[in-house]
């Protein structure tokens, strides 16, 4: 995988590693799959939960065989019938011959008259789904990716730097040559190693400094959510000195670790600092709705004002506990979503008086919706998910 970062100063590339763990997947990997739409039904798209758990209940062949064998029964035409089985013999090929338990997701996306095959492994659970359409079904992979952020990662030591990006739980490198601003060592003794030395040092605060710049060039494009520093002794700490203020507010936290670390090695340490930023954010964001909402500051807790504000279009940050479904209706004609505790089935659409369609899963629905919306998604577990889900079990942080 290659992404271009710049074109006036140079191609900087990104280096994935798929040694274990999950596939790399960024953004604009997924552009090449949401602009194609087909002419007609020619692209299958499947996500499998692969945790150990749900491997060990039912085989995954059965679960994959299963999911396709249906969807088969629905096609009638001909033409449409011989595409989806040349897709789904593919899709059994993998998983009889090549599947890899890694991570915790399966996701395929394969098109044969286009020659499309992708496959990810994704480091949260979906629920096995399959789609046949004339375009991928992007939503469960689009939600997991709001819900994760981006860390740019530097490691560094006096003479040496190179640039990661973390993200889904995987690593992957920028190709940019490695800085070795090493002066040559010197012998010489008395008022002459003294000056050697001191111009050694001007030479390594240099060494910091461009590293600075290259980190702040790649910001400009990439746009990192937060920034992690790794490397031996006081190295991290002398970079955070010369970097620009706005880059050191990004700063989630150091590491300790050889400039000549392995990818394996950078992805442990990022995802614990990852683990703890997640959990601090988690339960100040569920605080942060319960509080504004009793307040009646621009927040809301319950699935009946949540579903109207994602409705209304002004919900900025969903938050629901991870693995929270719950029934609700969609009204078929303003396309509003209706829920609430009592699960009692409303006569007509409380917006705009329509007739309202069933949804087994109306938390799914409403997450696609806010994403749509411009909006965000915040999945929280632990003990802000048992918080929420006890003032909730959903709320909302709104825009107005």
């Amino acid at each position: 995988m290659a992404t271009e970062l710049w074109e006036q100063e140079g191609i900087f590339t990104l280096f994935g590693d798929d040694e274990r763990g999950y596939d790399f997947v960024t953004p604009e990997g997924l552009r090449s799959l949401q602009v194609i739409h087909l002419p007609e039904p020619g692209m299958l798209s499947l996500y499998i939960d692969i945790t150990p758990q749900r491997l060990v209940e039912i085989p995954l062949e059965q679960r994959v065989e299963a999911l396709l064998e249906r969807e088969e029964d629905k096609l009638v035409e001909k033409d449409e019938l011989a595409r989806f089985r040349s897709a789904k013999q593919r899709v059994m090929e993998h998983i009889r011959f090549q599947f890899r338990p890694s991570g915790r997701c399966l996701a395929i996306f394969c098109a044969p008259e286009q020659d499309l095959w992708r496959v990810y492994h994704l480091p949260a659970p979906v629920e096995d789904h399959l789609e046949w359409g004339d375009h991928a079904y992007l939503r469960p992979l689009l939600m997991l990716m709001d819900e994760y952020e981006r860390y740019g990662v530097v490691l560094l030591d006096r003479e040496k730097a190179r640039f990661f990006l973390y993200y889904l739980g995987e690593v992957a490198e920028y190709g940019i040559a490695e800085y070795d601003d090493t002066p040559p060592r010197t012998r010489d003794q008395g008022p002459g190693q003294l000056r050697h030395l001191h111009w050694l040092e001007e030479q390594y605060e240099h060494h910091y400094r461009r590293v600075a710049e290259v980190v702040s060039r790649l910001y400009e494009r990439e746009r990192w959510e937060r920034l992690v520093l790794g490397g031996t002794g006081e190295n991290p700490e002398l970079l955070r000195n010369v970097l620009p203020e706005a880059l050191q507010a990004l700063i989630a936290g150091t590491f300790n670790a050889p400039v000549t670390a392995n990818f394996n090695t950078i992805r442990d340490e990022v995802a614990a600092i990852e683990r703890q930023i997640e959990e601090a954010v988690e339960a100040e964001r569920v605080e942060a709705v319960i509080t504004r909402a009793f307040k009646g500051q621009r927040a809301v807790l319950g699935l009946a004002d949540t579903m109207w504000a994602v409705q209304q279009g002004r919900v900025h940050i969903l938050v629901v506990p991870a693995g929270f479904k719950h029934k609700g209706w969609r009204c078929e004609q303003c396309g509003g979503l209706v829920a609430d505790l009592t699960d009692q089935r409303p006569p007509a659409c409380p917006y705009c008086e329509g007739p309202l369609v069933g949804e087994e899963d109306i938390i799914d629905v409403a997450m696609q919706h806010v994403l749509d919306q411009g909006g965000h998604l915040e999945v929280v577990r632990g003990p802000a998910q048992e918080r929420i889900l006890k003032e909730g079990p959903v709320g909302a942080i709104l825009r107005y």
